[in-house]
């Protein structure tokens, strides 16, 4: 009997088939993925979606931009000369707040790169703490929340040698400094005998949690710190540079003088009443430099007068 060819191949196949199904296991299908050599792409899509579900839960409440390449104060000042300080570091390219849950998220761009590293302060026992994760800049965020003319400080933080006008007097301060929040409040107690400053004290925010980028410092605060934002608080944001050896005068912050030097800002005066204060936002429509200008500077303090600085609402924003 001739057994057709189509047949045959059927039972060679089924032949085969019965001779290895000893050989198949349950699971001899299922694929396998190297758990260990995949780990980074693993954790890349676990962080991308988290990132994605953060952006998605954050509520902004404030933004506003500012102006490239404004990082001269009235219009004079100069960077120091050492190339730590790199140009660009202290202009301010915007400042938006956001919320994210119970946590309120304040991101403040700035268009130079900038400077990471640990700096190390010096105490007279020797005892050396590092900072945080940058060490050139520090920035003071005022916030007006009840809108009520002269209800608040028009002074600002010492040694900032400005003023805010009365219409946006503030009800809180947060201060981003390279120095630690514990030692910062240790510096307000050590500086009671500044009388202004030991009643500014319950108004001062001083956040723990402060992420660097190359661009951008963010900073988050608990929201039961400095309440729920609400559309009609103004802001105010200065840009300034941080001093490590403290003075009598200053509170963190650099002074600026006539002419810069390796480590000090220059285009100023070397008397009191010139701004300290490198770049700020302003309403859309207002000029930075003519704001900062308007100061007296004298070798008689008495004769001196501050600038004096609006605050930004979402209305007036750019």
């Amino acid at each position: 009997m001739v057994v057709p060819s189509h047949a045959v191949k059927v039972i060679l196949l089924l032949l085969l088939i019965h001779s290895i199904s000893g050989c198949i296991h349950d699971d001899a299908m299922t694929t396998t993925v190297d758990v260990e050599g995949n780990r980074g792409y693993k954790y890349s899509l676990k962080f991308l979606k988290e990132k994605k579900e953060a952006v998605e839960k954050s509520e902004v409440l404030f933004s506003t931009l500012d102006p490239v390449g404004d990082d001269k104060g009235p219009g004079t000042y100069q960077y120091p000369m050492m190339d730590n300080f790199e140009r660009g570091a202290f202009d301010i390219t915007y400042f938006e707040v956001s919320r994210n849950g119970n946590t309120l998220v304040f991101n403040i761009g700035v268009f130079g790169r900038i400077k990471r590293g640990m700096l190390v302060e010096r105490f007279s026992e020797g005892e050396k703490v590092p900072t945080r994760k940058w060490k050139l800049q520090l920035f003071d965020i005022y916030i007006d929340k009840d809108r009520i003319p002269g209800s608040g400080e028009i002074r600002t933080l010492p040694g900032r040698s400005v003023t805010f006008d009365e219409n946006y007097a503030w009800d809180q301060v947060i201060i981003v400094s390279p120095k630690p929040s514990r030692q910062v409040f240790d510096l307000i107690k050590e500086k009671s005998e500044i009388i202004a400053l030991s009643n500014m004290e319950a108004k001062i925010a001083v956040p723990d949690n402060i992420t660097v980028s190359d661009n951008r410092f963010s900073i988050r605060i608990p929201i039961e710190t400095i309440g729920e934002p609400q559309p009609n608080w103004a802001w105010q944001i200065f840009a300034m540079g941080y001093d490590e050896f403290d003075t009598s005068e200053n509170f963190m912050n650099k002074t600026i003088h006539a002419f810069s030097d390796n480590w000090g800002f220059g285009g100023g005066s070397d008397f009191l009443g010139d701004p300290n204060v490198m770049d700020i936002i302003t309403p859309k429509g207002v000029d930075q430099y003519k704001i900062l200008s308007n100061y007296v500077s004298n070798p008689d303090p008495k004769r001196n007068r501050y600038a004096v600085i609006p605050m930004v609402t979402k209305d007036t924003a750019q």
